[in-house]
């Protein structure tokens, strides 16, 4: 199997929902508690963990002990999730103390809502940021209550072997999403629950324009296979042959977030 990530870039987030010591909650001794949500696998998770932990103890002298809450499903899930907390608690607290992952919408959204409260970064790291990129917020500038950790590409993932026995070319635009012989053969996720596959509807919405753009997402929607819950499904479908070709986030595309990984080309 090969794939092709189609250039574009956007960002993986990370909120702060607690200001000052609240964020390192003590757990006894030198050992402080840190309770992040996020949607993302265990992999991505396990990396920012280590280093953050890493960090902390570097400069703090501090052991930090990140307790990880996954509520399932994608980025609209845990949008879910925090709001029925925040419900719960008469708008007091989610119990989180970090969110990380998903686009600017979500945590502009979030924000607007009063669910987050703000970190400010030192001017040293916020000059070295740049405030947007390809038009896309990278933190937010007014209060400092959400921030970029990183960009991510955007593109198709495909099955080169069962592209060739449908015999179909390899696509190269978000357009050849669109061809009809991929009926049933296109994976997509659910862009109410994946931040991932919602960002790759809006790139090709701002890069063909709506009135185009719209045209082109009801033909891919006509070949797709299922809406999965999450971006991740697209990834799984297409290594497992039950997709030919889906919309992928590059690092769940690439080894080794990619099941079965071994023939996988870029």
């Amino acid at each position: 199997m090969a794939r092709r990530l189609l250039p574009a870039a956007f960002g993986l987030f990370l909120l702060v929902l607690a200001v000052g010591p609240a964020i390192l909650s003590p757990r006894g001794g030198e050992e402080a508690g840190l309770i992040i949500l996020s949607p993302h696998w265990d992999g991505i998770k396990e990396e920012f963990g280590r280093a953050f932990e890493k960090k902390c103890l570097e400069e703090t002298g501090r052991r930090v002990h990140i307790e990880w809450l996954d509520v399932g499903g994608g980025t609209g899930d845990m949008k879910r999730y925090l709001e029925s907390q925040f419900a719960a608690s008469g708008g007091r607290t989610s119990g989180v103390d970090v969110v990380f992952g998903g686009g600017a919408d979500t945590h502009m959204e979030l924000a607007s809502s009063g669910y987050l409260e703000p970190v400010r970064l030192p001017e040293e790291i916020l000059c070295r940021l740049a405030k947007e990129v390809n038009g896309v917020p990278i933190y937010d500038t007014a209060e400092g209550r959400w921030y970029g950790a990183c960009l991510s590409g955007f593109g198709i993932l495909y099955n080169k072997p069962l592209l060739k026995r449908l015999g179909v070319p390899e696509p190269r635009t978000w357009a050849d999403l669109a061809d009809p012989r991929l009926r049933t053969w296109v994976g997509c996720g659910d862009p109410t629950s994946s931040g991932a596959i919602h960002v790759c509807f809006e790139i090709i919405l701002q890069g063909y324009g709506f009135e185009k753009g719209y045209g082109l997402l009801v033909r891919m929607a006509g070949n797709a296979r299922a809406f999965n819950e999450g971006g991740s499904a697209v990834t799984r479908d297409v290594n497992m042959g039950q997709v030919a070709c889906g919309l992928a986030i590059d690092f769940l595309a690439l080894p080794p977030c990619g099941r079965g990984a071994a023939n996988i080309s870029v």
